[in-house]
C-alpha cells in the first residue's frame, strides 16, 4: 500500500462515498429513538421492571458518560485503522469540525475497502452495542440510554459502510480529512477513464 502514497501510480476513481449531514442527522435521530424504544421495551419484557431510578446525579453521570463515549467512538476509529489497516499512530488524526458540528478521526494512509469497512463498524460495536447489552444484562438505564444514543450516533458510519459494499474489497479508499466523504479507487494502475496522480 505504501507505493500508492509515493505517486508511483495513476489509479482510476471508482466512486465517491459522501454523507449529507442533514440527512444523516435525521436518520440518526430516527435510529436513536427506535433504539431507545426497542431496548427499554425489551428490558421491560425481560425483567418486568423500569431500569431507571432517576436522581440528578444519574442525569449528570449520563451526560458525562455520553461525552466520554463520543470521544471513545472516534478513538475506536483510530484503533480500527491501527488494527485493520496497520496505520501508525503518527499517520492518524482526530478532532472536531466545529463548522460542521462533527467529531472526526481520519487516517493519512490509504486503506483497502475491507479495512475501511471494519474500521467504520468497530465504534458501533464498542460504544453502542456492547454498552446497550451491558445495560440490558445489568438493568442499568444509564448504559441502555448511552448505548442507544451511540447506536444512533453511528448512523453516518453505517451509511458509509453500506455504500462501500458496492465496491470491490481490494479497492483503495482515501478518507477526505476535511469533509465526511471517501474516495474509492481501483487498486490497479490505469491508462483510461478518470485517472489521478497520487
Amino acid at each position: 500500500m505504501d507505493n500508492f502514497m509515493k505517486g508511483e501510480y495513476k489509479m482510476k476513481l471508482l466512486g465517491v462515498v459522501e454523507l449529507s449531514l442533514e440527512r444523516v442527522g435525521k436518520q440518526s435521530l430516527t435510529v436513536t429513538i427506535a433504539s431507545l424504544l426497542f431496548l427499554f421495551s425489551l428490558h421491560t419484557l425481560l425483567v418486568r421492571a423500569w431500569p431507571f431510578h432517576c436522581k440528578w446525579t444519574d442525569l449528570l453521570l449520563g451526560i458525562g458518560a455520553y461525552v466520554v463515549l463520543i470521544i471513545l467512538h472516534e478513538i475506536f476509529h483510530l484503533i480500527g485503522f491501527f488494527i485493520f489497516g496497520r496505520v501508525r499512530w503518527s499517520e492518524m488524526e482526530m478532532g472536531i469540525r466545529w463548522d460542521l458540528g462533527v467529531a472526526y478521526a481520519t487516517p493519512k494512509k490509504w486503506l483497502t475497502n475491507r479495512q475501511m469497512k471494519r474500521a467504520l463498524l468497530l465504534p458501533l460495536l464498542m460504544t453502542g452495542i456492547i454498552p446497550a447489552l451491558y445495560g440490558l444484562l445489568t438493568s442499568n438505564g444509564l448504559f441502555l440510554t448511552t448505548g442507544a444514543l451511540l447506536i444512533g450516533g453511528a448512523v453516518g458510519d453505517l451509511v458509509m459502510y453500506w455504500q462501500l459494499r458496492s465496491f470491490p474489497e481490494e479497492a483503495v479508499v482515501r478518507d477526505d480529512p476535511e469533509f465526511p466523504r471517501l474516495f474509492v479507487y481501483s487498486p490497479h494502475s490505469s491508462n483510461e477513464g478518470n485517472t489521478y496522480d497520487l
